[in-house]
Order: C-alpha cells, then structure tokens, then sequence
C-alpha cells in the first residue's frame, strides 16, 4: 500500500483487507493516520498458516465491497497461501468487484515445465503433488501452494478473465527474463 500513497490523491481510495491482524494494525498506524482515504479491515479467515482460532473460510468470504466498485484489485503473496477452491472463490469475487475491462495483478508460484526443472535445485521445491496444484509442506499446507500453470491459466478464463501478461519470477532457480521473486499474473476482466 505504501507505493500507492504517492499515487492515489484524495479523490481516489484504497481499500485493503487481510488474515493478519499484525498487518492491518500497522498500515492502520502508519499509513490511514496519514492518509484517510486508505481503509484496511483484519478479516480474521481460516488459514493453517496465519489463523486456525476460527472456521470461517476463505471459500465462504465475501469481499466487503459493492459489484464494479474497483478499477484495480492487487494480490501479492496471497494465493501462494491458499488452497485451490479459496483461490478460485476469490478470482470469482475479484471479478465481482472490478469494474470491465480493469485489471488484477497477482502473484503465483506456477508449476510449469521450467520452474518443475529448475525447483529440484532450489530451496522452493513443491514435492507433495496433487496434481492440479503442489505444496512444500503436507503439515502445513498453507505455507507455500503453487499451482499448474495450465490448470490456472484454464480457471483465470472460467472466471472472466483475459491473461493480460505473464512474469515467471525467481523463485524456482529461473534467471532469464523474472522481475520479481514470485510469478506475476495480469488479469483483465472480460
């Protein structure tokens, strides 16, 4: 969110919400204080990572935001903490919110030809296979999921969605062409 304070001026908003309540305090202290029409809400879901005190899940959640009321919506190091059938829940709610032809940006770890050879050499290896996703960890499943690039890709269009660019990034060993450490997905709205 911090970028975004020098570019959104007041007429504009952002609007953010998270599983980790340490987070939300602290953009609240630092960034609403300063900068009101920036709103962040703690929205304490279900994740064997961050929150097990409760049963409400991600799957079950509906963005506290009305149809078409964002021109951009913005994921980073989200659905590499989520299960399949949260991620394609929230791609339905992205959808929902962003108005036509706007944009998501969302970052992944993409199983693909590359990354499967490269990750036996990194620290980032995805060996609990479950075919149309991955994780490091069967004991905490949450930690890290990374997902088949043709299997995504295929749900990013079921759920009204062009690809507008796709960034591997570093994560897997791969060098050539990455500008970030996870994969980075640009969705339009259809």
């Amino acid at each position: 969110a911090i970028p975004f304070t020098t570019f959104l001026n007041e007429e504009g908003s952002y609007k953010g919400f998270d599983v980790v309540a340490q987070g939300v305090d602290w953009c609240t202290e630092h960034i609403t204080t300063k900068h009101p029409n920036f709103v962040f809400t703690h929205t304490p879901l279900k994740n064997d990572l961050y929150n097990l005190n409760t049963n409400e899940e991600a799957k079950d959640f509906t963005f506290p935001y009305e149809a078409s009321s964002f021109d951009f919506a913005f994921l980073t190091s989200v659905f590499t903490h989520m299960m399949p059938e949260d991620v394609l829940h929230y791609l339905g709610e992205i959808n929902r919110v962003l108005e036509t032809d706007k944009i998501c940006l969302a970052t992944f770890f993409i199983l693909d030809e590359t990354s499967r050879s490269h990750m036996t050499s990194s620290k980032m290896n995805f060996k609990v296979d479950r075919g149309n996703y991955a994780l490091m960890d069967e004991k905490v499943k949450e930690a890290n999921v990374a997902f088949d690039k043709d299997y995504i890709f295929d749900q990013f269009t079921a759920k009204g969605f062009q690809i507008a660019n796709y960034f591997p990034g570093t994560w897997s060993g791969r060098t050539e062409n990455t500008l970030s450490y996870q994969d980075i997905i640009v969705l339009k709205k259809n």
